[in-house]
């Protein structure tokens, strides 16, 4: 593309982060990031960051994925805490993923799935009361 005289634009990175992240390529999307923000002067907004998150949560590294989220330069959205979320049940860091649970919740109240998932976590972590508690107040607030 580049010898072809084209620049990429946020799109054109996005696919790249897609691919890397399907490929659980964590170095070269960390560089894709890098070489977006230098080179290209493109500043990522959400979904890159998302995508990077994911790629992140999917390897394990969800530590990173969480220092990501509180570096970027503004709140993170429900598609990049989702990410996260997503990594910390696969991995079973069920403690961060109550946490990012409740943050998004925050974000959306009006969706009940999030607390189906909140409940899924207390569950996890053994709260079986907490986890009925959420799933009681999901049903009386219909």
């Amino acid at each position: 593309m580049i010898k072809l005289g084209l620049q990429p634009d946020r799109i054109t990175f996005m696919g790249v982060l897609m691919g890397c992240s399907h490929a659980g390529m964590v170095d070269d999307g960390w560089r894709c990031l890098l070489i977006m923000r230098r080179m290209y002067k493109i500043e990522p907004r959400a979904e890159h960051y998302g995508c990077m998150t994911d790629i992140l949560s999917r390897r394990g590294y969800l530590a990173e994925a969480h220092n990501l989220l509180e570096r970027m330069p503004f709140a993170p959205d429900i598609s990049v805490l989702g990410a996260l979320l997503h990594g910390c049940l696969i991995h079973g860091y069920h403690k961060m993923g109550l946490h990012i649970a409740e943050e998004i919740i925050e974000l959306i109240p009006e969706d009940k799935g999030r607390y189906v998932t909140l409940s899924n976590v207390l569950t996890m972590l053994g709260n079986r009361e907490a986890a009925f508690g959420v799933r009681r107040w999901m049903e009386d607030s219909e």
